[in-house]
């Protein structure tokens, strides 16, 4: 009896250690560079869901390997000098409350009112929108702003409280994605057993857009512990069949 229980306590925690890479693993590699000024920034984001070696369980239809890379304009924020800001209360369609606000620039005629960004894209003006704020993140005017420091709408914010963020000081390094330049995406889908052959489907996105060209089936014969390959993934099968696969990706 005391064996039995080992042993189904045993299974569980085996079990337990079996993960599902529904959210992708912290592997996220960012490369740096300079766009015309200090301010602005390229970066490069790879993210990849799963860790080699590592035990994984899926369902069918889940992927087995998703890989994302990504171009993105950003806004760098200097820790130094530079803070963000929780909004207080709702203003729509401008301030969200409890989001979280990035300081842009600091006005070049009065240097202690600063621009917080709102958003890099407005309907109407098709631009990013600002207000203009003082180092406590009062409201200077109700007034929205372009990227020059220009009045876009006045009066836009319409509120007696100049309350409406709280200072939150940075103690390091952030950005805002400001626009994303280029998206690709590749994934390995399971689709269950054929005749006793894995059924996989590749599948490949361009800036959120499926590349039809590119979507293919392949099908593996299947045993466990079995090594199967599609480019340059080698995964290893543990078990399989019509409700689930477990594997572990061993090369990319």
């Amino acid at each position: 009896m005391v064996r039995y229980i080992f042993f189904v306590l045993l299974l569980v925690f085996l079990t337990g250690c079996v993960q599902q890479p529904n959210v992708p693993t912290d592997r996220t590699i960012v490369y740096k560079y300079k766009k015309n000024s200090n301010i602005e920034k390229i970066i490069v984001k790879n993210q990849k869901n799963y860790t080699l070696g590592k035990v994984y369980k899926v369902y069918i239809g889940m992927p087995i390997i998703t890989e994302t890379h990504k171009k993105e304009l950003i806004h760098s924020i200097n820790p130094s000098s530079i803070y963000e800001y929780k909004a207080l209360i709702d203003i729509p369609p401008f301030i969200k409350k409890d989001k979280i606000y990035y300081l842009y620039s600091y006005d070049k005629f009065v240097p202690e009112y600063q621009y917080l960004l709102l958003g890099d894209y407005n309907v109407q003006y098709k631009r990013k929108i600002f207000v203009k704020i003082n180092k406590n993140g009062d409201l200077i005017d109700d007034n929205i702003y372009d990227v020059f420091g220009n009045i876009l709408i006045f009066n836009a914010i319409n509120t007696s409280n100049n309350k409406v963020f709280e200072t939150l000081s940075s103690k390091k390094s952030k950005y805002v994605v400001l626009k994303t330049l280029e998206s690709f995406k590749k994934e390995l889908l399971y689709m269950g057993l054929l005749n006793n052959n894995i059924k996989i489907v590749y599948r490949e996105f361009y800036n959120n857009m499926i590349r039809s060209p590119f979507t293919q089936e392949v099908f593996y014969p299947f045993n466990k512990n079995k090594i199967i390959r599609y480019q340059n993934y080698k995964i290893k099968v543990l078990d399989a069949n019509n409700e689930f696969i477990k594997y572990k990706v061993i090369e990319d």
